[in-house]
């Protein structure tokens, strides 16, 4: 480079080698300098692109690897990358297609098979998808994530078995380990294993996900290793309002062991569950605490008291209505001519957009279309209850109180 600085060839190689030194914005400048010459070179636009996604600069790698793609039609690395980062813009239908294209040219290109897998897993088609998992470990055993993605598809085909015995091929030293082990207790859980799921259940907390969310406390963890008789014990939540209206239940019955129960919870479930039975005192997270000895999340509260069973699960009838509520929704509603019922149809929006959390979605959520032979039934009163803001004009036969409604103790 010192005798022709513009030796393409010496250049593109330079790039190469910084960029594996992780020296990105040098490797970039060499790509860039390459790509003025030739500007049809489509291994240096797709280099180029590698540093850029290195970078977390997406749409600029993209522009590259359509580059690379457009320099190269039938180059198979360009298209996988292209697909990828299609995947990573929720491009899905174009993702798949160039898929496809890399399969076409390359039928065993490993990575390609499992990567067009995970979108078909998206898609629900999880049969396929299982057995591109398959060809695609063929091609590359030790591939952990194909091996993971590969359990999840048997979980989700409620092959829960096969399932936790691929999550146990995981190797511990792969980052998806931890996710495995936390999946494999779901697993167990879905085929009432409880004591199995519950044990395995605390794994949670070595999770990417759960540890940003773990708190600390000077005060013991208490799993029921101790009496709780005469001890105040803080119960903290940890996951979705759901799994704190759930796991509440154990609040009586903590109380009933001899313990002075002090119940943590989001802030907009505080009204809701101000009178829950049981609990000395209900509080919202950030709010000050008071003196406690013990400390146990919600969630792990089925393993502090050995819910092995469906019988141990404790009784339901934990939260209390508001008295002064009740009776101003009374006047609210009017007089009661049939069976009232409240209808909600749809989870939160996800927080992630990905294929996962769309699955995650669909599973709990319906379609308000898809309520419509229901809400024909004119012998019973339908009232929307749903929080978020969904279209309901189209169809009749339902009146909407979602606007009336909060979490804080209205529904």
């Amino acid at each position: 480079l010192a005798l022709k600085s513009d030796f393409t060839e010496a250049l593109y190689r330079r790039g190469n080698v910084l960029r594996a030194m992780k020296r990105h914005m040098e490797a970039l400048d060499c790509y860039k300098r390459v790509l003025a010459v030739k500007p049809d070179h489509a291994q240096a636009w797709l280099k180029q692109g590698n540093s850029l996604n290195d970078l977390g600069r997406l749409r600029e790698a993209l522009t590259c690897y359509e580059k690379a793609v457009e320099a190269a039609p039938e180059y198979p690395e360009a298209l996988f990358n292209l697909a990828n980062t299609l995947k990573e813009f929720d491009r899905l239908d174009e993702a798949m297609a160039t898929y496809d294209k890399v399969l076409k040219i390359e039928p065993d290109f490993a990575e390609a098979i499992a990567n067009r897998a995970f979108l078909l897993v998206g898609q629900n088609r999880l049969e396929e998808a299982l057995a591109a998992y398959d060809h695609a470990l063929r091609l590359l055993p030790d591939s952990a994530e194909a091996l993971y993605n590969r359990a999840v598809t048997l979980e989700e085909l409620q092959r829960y078995d096969e399932a936790i015995a691929a999550y146990a091929k995981i190797p511990q030293n792969d980052p998806s380990f931890q996710s495995a082990r936390w999946n494999a207790a779901l697993a167990n859980l879905k085929m009432g294993n409880l004591e199995a799921g519950w044990r395995q259940y605390e794994q949670r907390w070595q999770t990417e996900q759960m540890r940003k969310t773990q708190r600390y406390f000077n005060q013991p963890l208490w799993l029921g290793q101790e009496s709780l008789a005469g001890k105040t014990i803080l119960l903290h939540s940890e996951q979705g309002f759901g799994d704190t209206l759930q796991f509440a239940r154990y609040v009586p019955l903590l109380a009933e062991r001899g313990a002075r129960v002090i119940l943590q919870v989001q802030p907009a479930l505080k009204p809701l569950m101000a009178n829950i039975k049981g609990a000395s005192a209900v509080l919202a997270t950030g709010e000050q605490l008071p003196p406690f000895d013990l400390q146990c999340p919600l969630m792990s509260l089925p393993l502090a008291c050995q819910t092995f069973s469906l019988n141990d699960i404790p009784a339901a009838n934990y939260l209390q209505q508001d008295s002064g509520k009740s009776e101003s929704w009374k006047v609210r509603l009017g007089e009661k001519h049939k069976p009232r019922i409240g209808i909600a149809w749809s989870g939160s929006n996800p927080r992630v957009n990905s294929p996962a959390t769309k699955r995650l979605d669909a599973a709990r959520s319906i379609p308000f279309s898809a309520l419509s032979p229901l809400l024909q039934n004119d012998q019973v009163e339908f009232f929307a209850i749903q929080p978020q803001n969904s279209a309901t004009s189209p169809l009749g036969g339902i009146s909407s109180l979602s606007l009336n409604l909060s979490l804080g103790g209205q529904s």
